[in-house]
């Protein structure tokens, strides 16, 4: 992938250019690059994700180590869905790594039960960004989709798992910290 051959001069060109990658693919662009734009410690993940509603999308990753990383879903549009109500982002802080040390979250219409759930809302394809503060290292994530009832199978079962009661007690929380940064 060639990004100054590719690099997009708009956001309508940013959200063409990562639905036109590959279905369920994010890669990240050397910080070092330039011709990219943006900050210039920050390396940013473009991509897309493409999920049926009987599918899951499993993103599997090791984090590299960084002042910050981050993963979010949008629209087709490069869009931010709604982050404050609903979990379709989650960064170094929120997440929860597997004892391997890869964050393994999972692109699912319904809550599958995974702590790293990513909520689409409805949105059966559309873009994922990702970005890695001050890093060292650039890891590539994989993304694969697999039938949703094969989840459990497909997951490690140290793979953090919330109850219905947990989650909502997380998306409250979220949700608070949503108020507390709007009110600056």
């Amino acid at each position: 992938w060639d990004w100054h051959a590719n690099g997009p001069d708009t956001i309508e060109g940013l959200a063409k250019m990562s639905m036109e990658l590959p279905p369920n693919s994010l890669r990240f662009i050397d910080p070092g690059d330039a011709g990219r734009g943006g900050l210039k410690d920050l390396a940013y993940g473009l991509g897309n994700f493409r999920c049926a509603p009987d599918e899951a999308v499993i993103v599997e990753l090791a984090p590299p180590r960084c002042h910050y990383w981050s993963l979010a879903l949008g629209n087709g549009y490069c869009e931010s869905l709604d982050w404050s109500r609903r979990q379709t982002s989650l960064n170094d802080h929120q997440a929860r790594l597997d004892p391997d040390g890869v964050l393994r979250a999972v692109i699912a219409h319904r809550d599958p039960g995974v702590a790293n759930w990513l909520d689409p809302q409805g949105h059966e394809q559309g873009t994922l960004f990702g970005r890695y503060l001050r890093t060292g290292s650039i890891p590539q994530p994989e993304l694969r989709a697999v039938p949703l009832d094969a989840l459990p199978q497909e997951l490690p079962g140290t793979t953090a798992r919330v109850s219905p009661a947990q989650r909502d007690g997380e998306l409250a929380r979220r949700f608070r910290a949503a108020q507390r940064r709007n009110r600056r």
